[in-house]
C-alpha cells in the first residue's frame, strides 16, 4: 500500500529546506590588477620576460609559473582552485595567465581593487604572497554610502608554511648570477616550493549588511625595502539575510496544524 505524505508536513519540509544555510566563500571579481607576474609559456632559453610585465620577486627576477606549460611534471599555479587551508574557500585569480593578474605593491606603496559586483560580506579572504619577507599593512574596506573600515592585513613570504591556499605546486623562473633558468624551488636550493596564502578580513558586524565597493591596500612592512607583495585574488562569505526566525515560526505553525488535524 502506497504511503501518503501529510500536506502540512510536506509544506513544513519545504519551508525549512528554503532556509538559508551556511555557505562557502566564493570568488569576488575585481579590477585594479597592475601586473602580469605568471609565466604561461616555456622558453628553452630560460627567459620568462616575454610572458610577464613584472617579476614577483623583483630584485631577483623570480616569478610564478602557470600550470599547463609542461615543465617538471607540470606543477604551477591554477586560474581557479579551492584553498588548501580551507576547502570551503575558492579563489579565482584577478586575471587570466595572459592578463594583469596581480595587484603588486612595493613596501611603502598602496593600491586599490574595485569590486565588479558590490555585495555585502561577513568576511573576505585575500589571496596573496610577499617576496623578501612577510608583508604587513592595512586593508581599508569601502562600502556603498561612503563608510569605510581599516583592517590589519598580512601577506606571508612565499616560502612560508601557514595558511597556504595553493602550495606544493607553484614553481618559478629565476635569474641567478645572470643565468636564466626554471626551478621547482629556490634556484635548486633546499627550499620548499613557493606558495600563495589566504588571509581573512573579518568584517565588523556593524558593516556586514553594507555592500563592499572597493578595498585599498597600503603596505607598511618593517624590514627589507625590496619587499614586495602581490595580491592575486579575493573570495568572500556573502551576508545572508535572516528570515530564519520567521521561517521557523511558520514551520512550527504548520506542524501544529498538522497535529490538530490528526
Amino acid at each position: 500500500m502506497a504511503s501518503s505524505i501529510n500536506p502540512s508536513l510536506a509544506a513544513l519540509t519545504a519551508v525549512l529546506s528554503s532556509a538559508p544555510l551556511l555557505h562557502a566563500a566564493t570568488p569576488i571579481a575585481a579590477t585594479g590588477a597592475n601586473q602580469d607576474i605568471i609565466v604561461e609559456g616555456y622558453d628553452v632559453g630560460g627567459d620568462p620576460s616575454q610572458f610577464v610585465t613584472s617579476s614577483f620577486d623583483i630584485p631577483n627576477g623570480s616569478t610564478f609559473l602557470a600550470k599547463g606549460i609542461g615543465f617538471g611534471g607540470d606543477p604551477g599555479l591554477l586560474e581557479s582552485f579551492s584553498s588548501a587551508a580551507d576547502p570551503t574557500v575558492s579563489f579565482e585569480l584577478l586575471g587570466s595567465f595572459t592578463e594583469n593578474n596581480a595587484l603588486q605593491l612595493m613596501n611603502g606603496t598602496s593600491g586599490s581593487l574595485v569590486i565588479t559586483s558590490p555585495a555585502a560580506y561577513t568576511s573576505i579572504f585575500v589571496l596573496s604572497a610577499s617576496a623578501n619577507g612577510t608583508g604587513t599593512g592595512t586593508a581599508t574596506i569601502h562600502f556603498a554610502g561612503g563608510s569605510s573600515v581599516p583592517l590589519a592585513f598580512t601577506s606571508g613570504d612565499w616560502y612560508s608554511s601557514t595558511d597556504i591556499a595553493i602550495g606544493g605546486g607553484p614553481v618559478y623562473a629565476s635569474i641567478s648570477g645572470g643565468a636564466l633558468g626554471y626551478f621547482t624551488n629556490g634556484s635548486g636550493a633546499a627550499l620548499p616550493p613557493p606558495a600563495l596564502f589566504q588571509y581573512e578580513l573579518d568584517i565588523p558586524e556593524a558593516y556586514e549588511d553594507l555592500e563592499v565597493t572597493s578595498i585599498d591596500f597600503a603596505m607598511d612592512s618593517v624590514g627589507d625595502d625590496r619587499l614586495s607583495t602581490a595580491i592575486m585574488g579575493l573570495s568572500g562569505n556573502v551576508t545572508v539575510p535572516e528570515p530564519s526566525v520567521a521561517l521557523l515560526f511558520s514551520g512550527l505553525g504548520l506542524l501544529g496544524l498538522a497535529r490538530r488535524r490528526r
